[in-house]
């Protein structure tokens, strides 16, 4: 079913209602073939699709056949197809469950944020102090550590295998001569440069972008090698 201004209306109050703002959410009018089951038969409707702009991957569909929203309880997309047609009232009354289900998506940590310690929890190199000889094996091993996975996550050609190589035995051999705050500097530069280089060649999108970078910083704290401060 394709709203009328006044029931869109309707459906930006009880989205506040709900805690969101309304401005939060785009409209989107098409028409879809629906399989009506009373009926045997498809039938084209003009349906209204309300998404979240957060998250767009999440949206509600209004419709006289059928009900289509994602998230779900408990599955990525419900879908129910009643006996009878379905009127505004009572996509109303299936827009109220699904806006509870995602606010609890939109809320919920995302994955790769369980691997970054709190900023406050991510100690600073407190000098520029040369690295001690075991700090400098720990230093090779976690650089080891991210050139396997990237090896393992990405389909890298025997090009791209060098820039990686060369870009971390760079940090390597820089370990050696540099202090340990200006060796912070030169990582950090470096990883985002090795992140940005993989996200441009393998299209990643931002989130994995940064869940990427994320491990990269978390591998080398584990060492006992930090970078810099909030990183």
């Amino acid at each position: 079913m394709k709203l009328l201004p006044s029931q869109q209306a309707k459906v930006g109050e009880i989205v506040k209602e709900k805690g969101f703002d309304p401005r939060d959410f785009k409209w989107e009018n098409y028409t879809q073939e629906t399989l009506v089951p009373w009926l045997n038969k498809y039938v084209a409707e003009e349906t209204s699709r309300i998404a979240c702009a957060i998250r767009p991957e999440f949206y509600f569909v209004f419709s006289k056949y059928e009900i289509i929203y994602s998230p779900g309880e408990d599955e990525y997309e419900y879908r129910w197809k009643p006996r009878s047609r379905i009127s505004f009232e009572e996509n109303l009354q299936e827009l109220l469950p699904w806006l509870d289900y995602l606010k609890r998506e939109v809320d919920a940590p995302k994955w790769e944020d369980f691997f970054l310690p709190p900023k406050e929890s991510l100690p600073e190199p407190s000098s520029n102090e040369p690295f001690t000889e075991p700090e400098l094996v720990k230093i090779a091993a976690g650089l080891r550590q991210i050139e396997e996975r990237l090896n393992q996550e990405f389909q890298l050609t025997d090009e791209q295998r060098r820039f990686v190589r060369e870009r971390l035995e760079y940090l390597e051999n820089a370990a050696q001569r540099a202090g340990r705050f200006d060796w912070g500097n030169i990582a950090a530069a470096v990883l985002i440069n090795l992140v940005t280089t993989l996200a441009s060649a393998f299209a990643l999108d931002p989130a994995k972008a940064q869940a990427l970078f994320n491990w990269m910083v978390v591998t080398l704290h584990s060492t006992g090698c930090y970078l810099l401060p909030g990183l």
